[in-house]
């Protein structure tokens, strides 16, 4: 199976003089390690759980925002009549694609709104953190949401944050931004263990990647340079 993902070119964003464009400098707040913390031990709790979910293609969910913007599309994606019709057509960007300097937020405030339509607040003083009336808390880093409370009052919640977004299965906690999560009972307490042994490993590969294209297109280094 061959993935791909269409970004926008957001470097390469103009203005109508053809200045590079501003943009606001405010964006969008993800969750912290202690918001996580919090959901995994309330979901480690008696009779409740922790589960997770994806957003399907996040940011392409929310309307675009903000002054039109007008995009070029490679023409690969162009209908028949354009190779003949046109010579460089642009069109209006109607939603937050990757790449664009809003997108993150125009997502954060669309889930927000989103999120209240169904019961979720947000939780004063930590961000992209949310809770509903049954007690049950949300946390989410962008299009990674994580669930925790009492088990039948998080498939409801889960349930009916997929009714407003688009949203893949719910699975039980097992990883969660890169970390990996395990469970066991010691003398009746509930463990958590976190795992990050694979993450740090693909880390250090991907480094040494880079490293070594740096190194090959550099050259040899002189003996100064050693």
């Amino acid at each position: 199976i061959v993935k791909g993902q269409m970004v926008l070119g957001g470097d390469r964003l103009q203005d109508q003089f053809g200045s590079a464009a501003a943009f606001s400098d405010i964006q969008m707040s993800p969750t912290t390690a202690a918001a996580i913390r919090l959901a995994i031990a309330i979901g480690s709790c008696p009779g409740a759980e922790a589960v997770v979910m994806d957003a399907s293609a996040a940011y392409l969910q929310a309307p675009m925002k903000g002054p039109l913007t007008y995009i070029t599309l490679p023409k690969e994606l162009w209908p028949a009549h354009w190779h003949t019709d046109f010579q460089d057509p642009v069109v209006p960007l109607r939603r937050a694609v990757y790449g664009h300097p809003s997108s993150g937020l125009i997502w954060a405030e669309y889930c927000a709104h989103k999120l209240l339509g169904v019961g979720f607040a947000p939780v004063a003083g930590w961000p992209s953190t949310f809770v509903n009336k049954a007690g049950v808390l949300l946390t989410l880093y962008v299009d990674d949401f994580l669930f925790a409370g009492k088990s039948e009052d998080v498939r409801l919640a889960a349930k009916a944050v997929s009714s407003v977004l688009n949203m893949g299965r719910m699975e039980a906690l097992d990883k969660f931004l890169g970390c990996f999560y395990s469970s066991s009972d010691v003398d009746g307490i509930t463990k958590i263990s976190i795992n990050m042994k694979d993450y740090l490993r693909a880390t250090c590969e991907e480094y040494l990647e880079h490293l070594a294209t740096c190194v090959k297109k550099a050259g040899p280094m002189s003996a100064a340079q050693q």
